[in-house]
């Protein structure tokens, strides 16, 4: 069990890296209508990540490790509910690029993926021992990374700031209790959300693409 959930985590946190690569693709606007229009053409610098199928194989896989993870909660009744009841207020909202901008959506993008790498902190505490979390360090700071590159991509890259420590802090409270059962179910929700996130984010930059690029392999 232990390391079967670190190597569906592992996955979760590559697919944050081909979203976010992509989404330094060339995701161009300047001849599109609709969400894109007024925004200016930018150059690609990133690699396009070209096998939509990668994603949703990823993403199989993230899914196999939410699994893996429900297997500690399996004789918790309504554990939905539970869930909901766990999540904190400061999670992420999606990326809807139906209802955002592109520079709003990769602003959505970058912002959330600081927040997680911050969350992540209290489920690497909460599970560190039950559960194979050695690579906790390394995947946060990744996920920091991937914020920075995809602030790389914004307009207006002045939106997205690091968060301070005080923010930090906050963030950590807010999923912190002295009840060791209820820091581990806000350690559960915050995985759920993400593996949620990241589908969202990668939908919308399939579409982004598929806007672009109407030839392009970009099936989601």
């Amino acid at each position: 069990m232990p390391s079967i959930f670190n190597l569906h985590f592992s996955s979760a946190v590559m697919l944050a890296a081909l979203l976010l690569c992509a989404s330094g693709a060339p995701i161009e606007d300047g001849s599109v209508a609709g969400d894109f229009s007024g925004e200016e053409t930018e150059e690609a610098e990133m690699s396009t990540v070209k096998p939509f199928n990668i994603w949703r194989s990823l993403f199989d896989s993230a899914q196999e490790y939410e699994k893996a993870f429900e297997h500690h909660f399996q004789t918790l009744e309504n554990r939905d509910q539970a869930l909901d009841s766990h999540t904190p207020a400061s999670i992420p909202k999606h990326c809807n690029i139906t209802k955002f901008r592109k520079d709003a959506c990769l602003q959505t993008l970058a912002k959330g993926l600081l927040i997680y790498s911050v969350l992540l902190k209290h489920v690497e505490k909460e599970y560190r021992s039950s559960l194979n979390f050695s690579d906790a360090p390394s995947n946060i700071g990744t996920l920091i990374d991937l914020a920075g590159m995809v602030k790389g991509k914004m307009k207006n890259r002045n939106q997205v700031t690091p968060l301070t420590s005080s923010e930090e802090e906050q963030l950590l409270k807010e999923v912190n209790s002295p009840d060791p059962y209820h820091r581990k179910l806000h350690a559960y929700s915050i995985l759920r959300a993400l593996k949620a996130f990241l589908s969202e984010g990668k939908r919308a930059v399939c579409r982004m693409e598929k806007r672009v690029n109407q030839s392009a392999d970009t099936s989601c």
